[in-house]
């Protein structure tokens, strides 16, 4: 059996080789030569290897696993209309703790909410020693946490690389633009970083031209003129049916990323994020007046921020927000973290109780290792 197989493969060999049409002394180098030894890769710099991600993919995942300050975030869907990075690091990485996810998180801080940044630990669970959390506790130790960059364990797609440090950028639309080394390419994710912004402030490109006026206003957060317009073109063009499916679409399209952005609001009041709540409600408050749309919704939300039984956990949340801030600029300090678990058990069944019992279980996972 072993010997056919290896006649069929010489024989496949020698007519690839033949149906090109070079020397002979070539095709007996070529039958001849052993072959390569696959590479080998470090196993502290390595992840798994599996088929990857393209460029052009649509990227998806919802993830099962809570995002470390994900604020609501279920899924990469619920990130698009921003680029994204995906950065996949590790804990026994050398390149990602020196360069890659320092480089992340500068990239994050200089680009703001116009940007988000993943940063997905790949190691943690490669050893035994290692919790499924460690990448965080990591990061705790590090200073890295505290800003708007988000952390995970969970994959959220295959990379197609061995190698560790390795970042995807996925752009507005949510499909891929650059996939490698972001320590080589990080020029370029910069340079199309600011292209995808500069992208977001205009009509997309695939608008069709009785809309894209529509477009532009919602481009720029100018909700309501955006609903004024696609109204009057759908007064022009009552009679054309292919015109009105296309004002229909952006309409959709509107609807669909604004109820994202009220959901989002609810979120956070939910879960005790009052102030960063009321941030952006205000800003879709100002998109939207003088539309009828989402009056409603807005209306309630308010109500909810502004309900007397809520000023004393609203002081509360503001107390935290300082705490959160000392925690993580000291990297876990030990003092520090028990002064948010003294915080937590006395605003003990309250939502904001539950955000700082949160960071005296990071504590935790920091210590671990």
């Amino acid at each position: 059996m072993r010997l056919a197989l290896g006649i069929t493969t010489l024989t496949a060999t020698k007519l690839s080789l033949l149906s090109t049409s070079v020397p002979l002394w070539t095709l007996a180098l070529a039958l001849c030569s052993p072959r390569a030894p696959a590479p080998v890769q470090h196993p502290d710099t390595t992840c798994a290897p599996r088929a990857g991600i393209q460029i052009g993919d649509l990227a998806t995942h919802t993830f099962t696993s809570t995002i470390e300050n994900g604020m609501g975030t279920q899924s990469l869907e619920d990130l698009r209309g921003k680029p994204l990075i995906v950065d996949f690091w590790g804990v026994r990485c050398p390149a990602c703790l020196g360069a890659a996810v320092p480089a992340s998180l500068k990239l994050q801080e200089t680009f703001g909410d116009d940007l988000q940044v993943l940063l997905v630990e790949c190691q943690s669970n490669e050893r035994a020693k290692d919790a499924p959390d460690a990448g965080v506790g990591r990061a705790l130790r590090q200073k890295w946490l505290g800003g708007r960059a988000m952390w995970t364990s969970e994959r959220p797609f295959d990379i197609g690389t061995g190698s560790l440090p390795a970042c995807v950028l996925v752009g507005n639309d949510g499909r891929v633009l650059l996939a490698g080394n972001p320590t080589t390419l990080h020029k370029e994710i910069e340079r199309q970083i600011v292209a995808q912004i500069d992208l977001r402030r205009s009509p997309p490109v695939t608008a069709e031209p009785v809309v894209r006026c529509a477009w532009s206003e919602f481009a720029k957060d100018r909700y309501a003129r955006a609903f004024r317009a696609v109204s009057q073109a759908e007064a022009e063009n009552a009679g054309d049916p292919v015109q009105l499916a296309a004002i229909a679409r952006a309409r959709s399209a509107f609807r669909a990323r604004l109820e994202g952005d009220v959901a989002r609001v609810r979120w956070l009041v939910d879960h005790a994020w009052y102030d960063e709540a009321e941030t952006q409600l205000d800003a879709l408050a100002a998109g939207l007046q003088g539309a009828t749309e989402y009056q409603q919704d807005l209306a309630d939300l308010r109500a909810r921020l502004t309900a007397p039984e809520l000023l004393q956990e609203r002081r509360a949340a503001r107390q935290l927000a300082r705490l959160r801030a000392r925690f993580y600029e000291s990297g876990g300090d030990v003092g520090v973290a028990r002064e948010v678990e003294r915080f937590a058990e006395k605003h003990e069944a309250t939502e904001t109780g539950a955000r700082a019992l949160e960071l005296v279980r990071l504590t935790a996972r920091a210590r671990s290792r």
